[in-house]
C-alpha cells in the first residue's frame, strides 16, 4: 500500500486566509484566532457544513459570529 504524504499544517493565519478565501467574512481576527486555538480548525468548520456550496465555498454573508 502505497504512502500518501501528509499535508503541511497550516498556521492560523493561514486557517483564517482559507476561511476568508472560501467567502466566510470574519471581522475581528485576534479573535478568531483565539478560537481556532482553542477548538481546532477541523471542529469549527463541522459548524460551516450547512453553508457550504458545491464548490467549497460558503454561502454568501455568512459570518464567523454567526457560526
Amino acid at each position: 500500500m502505497a504512502k500518501v504524504p501528509l499535508k503541511k499544517p497550516k498556521t492560523f493565519d493561514e486557517q483564517i486566509e482559507l476561511l476568508e478565501s472560501r467567502g466566510l467574512l470574519i471581522e475581528d481576527k485576534i479573535k478568531t484566532k483565539f478560537i481556532l486555538q482553542n477548538i481546532n480548525y477541523y471542529r469549527f468548520t463541522a459548524y460551516l457544513i450547512n453553508f457550504k456550496n458545491e464548490d467549497d465555498s460558503y454561502v454568501e454573508g455568512t459570518t464567523f459570529n454567526e457560526i
